[in-house]
């Protein structure tokens, strides 16, 4: 259990250096870009590149507490999709907000509790599972709508993820970090989290004192999931369509964000206020590329670079 307990320790400084490294990135990418774009500081832009992180920033807080509980997971875009595809099949048959919701959510905790049980009951590596069953339920979005973009009209499911409140603040910004506060106290604030830190720093340690280690990463699956289907609610209602490409890539650009902010892809250590931080920053990237212009393709590349940074830094701190 020492060894736990150092291993936490030792997380814990990792993540706090990283988020504040991410944090000055941050700052002096947002300096470069105000000097290559003067609309970049306007107060619109700013909330556009809060109101477009929701959605990273959602999947975001469900992959650090998988990767900080030692887990993986790569099918959440495809939950995105999923969520996006089913909602706007049933959208004119129901119409309601409260229906839509509850049918995502359902959504996520099946699709979380798929992956949880394939990686606990059958021992599988959680790369390999969630990479199969990215496929399995992008699959069934695209069986439920025929791979056919589904456009729809419904003015109150669209304030969830284009409407504002307290004036000019973007409703999808809100609700994104009201999920960063809720990730947070779960992490830093319940046994339960504590326990998600101990099983990702040591697991053969946290069996010894005690820890139902399956219980433990199955839970963190089904909050990933939730979390994945709370990201495609946003999505499907900023678009106000189901998208057969609406969650291509974003389990990457949540990776990326959950790693910036210094979540360890070993499991063990990570943080939600990193988090944040690092998908603002990716976001403002991303942003800034736009306003100067740059070709998408050369986003892309941009952003693969950014994912495979995040994961070189991390590979140097368990080497030293």
């Amino acid at each position: 259990m020492e060894d736990v307990k150092a291993n936490r320790i030792k997380g814990k400084r990792f993540h706090m250096t990283s988020a504040w490294s991410t944090f000055f990135v941050w700052i002096v990418i947002c300096a470069i870009m105000a000097v290559l774009s003067p609309y970049f500081l306007s107060v619109k832009n700013f909330l556009s590149i809060a109101q477009y992180s929701a959605i990273t920033g959602a999947l975001a807080v469900g992959m650090t507490i998988v990767i900080v509980g030692g887990g993986i997971d790569i099918s959440v875009g495809s939950v995105v999709t999923l969520v996006g595809m089913v909602l706007a099949a049933i959208m004119p048959a129901s119409g309601s907000v409260p229906l839509m919701i509850i049918a995502a959510l359902a959504i996520g905790v099946a699709c979380g509790l798929a992956n949880g049980l394939l990686v606990t009951k059958l021992n599988i590596v959680p790369f390999v599972v969630t990479l199969g069953t990215m496929e399995i339920f992008k699959g069934l979005a695209f069986l439920t709508t025929r791979g056919v973009n589904t456009p729809f009209n419904n003015l109150d499911f669209a304030a969830i993820g284009r409407g504002y409140s307290f004036g000019q603040i973007p409703n999808s910004f809100i609700i994104m970090l009201c999920m960063i506060v809720v990730g947070a106290f779960l992490l830093k604030m319940t046994p339960f989290g504590k326990k998600i830190f101990a099983v990702g720093s040591n697991a053969t340690a946290s069996k010894l004192a005690g820890i139902n280690i399956k219980k433990i990463k199955l839970s963190t699956y089904i909050i990933c999931g939730i979390c994945a289907a709370i990201a495609g609610l946003i999505s499907t209602s900023q678009n106000s369509a189901g998208l057969t490409n609406s969650g291509d890539g974003a389990e990457l650009n949540a990776i990326a964000g959950a790693v910036l902010g210094g979540a360890s892809l070993a499991g063990g250590s990570g943080s939600m206020v990193g988090t944040l931080i690092g998908v603002l920053l990716l976001n403002t990237i991303t942003n800034g590329l736009n306003l100067l212009g740059v070709s998408s393709y050369w986003q892309l590349v941009a952003q693969g670079a950014i994912l495979v940074f995040a994961v070189i830094v991390d590979s140097f701190k368990h080497k030293s």
